[in-house]
């Protein structure tokens, strides 16, 4: 369990030297985002470090890391919400991050 530098939640969960599920709390000018990524494939952990993309409707979220130890990651973190269906987006955001095992 970590948090952003917005100030913000995120967990994610590793198994066997594998991303398997994160959730993450995000806010971007007029909007505020919870995304949960689960139950999809595995984004493997090379070297102690990873990267996953997800794709949500028109929102992409991109979450990086590397494990500085067993127990302590940090990372960032990109969302970007494009809108859709005449409805605009609420643009790119970025935040860095920190976690340590729970």
């Amino acid at each position: 369990m970590g948090k952003s530098s917005q100030g913000k939640p995120i967990s994610f969960v590793v198994v066997k030297n594998a991303l398997t599920s994160y959730k993450v709390e995000v806010q971007a000018p007029g909007c505020s985002f919870t995304f949960e990524a689960k139950g999809g494939t595995a984004t493997a952990i090379k070297e102690n470090a990873f990267q996953s993309t997800t794709k949500m409707l028109s929102t992409t979220v991109l979450l990086t890391g590397l494990f500085s130890s067993p127990t302590t990651a940090s990372g960032t973190l990109e969302v970007e919400d494009k809108g859709q269906a005449g409805l605009p987006g609420c643009g790119k955001v970025q935040a860095k991050w920190t976690a340590e095992k729970q």
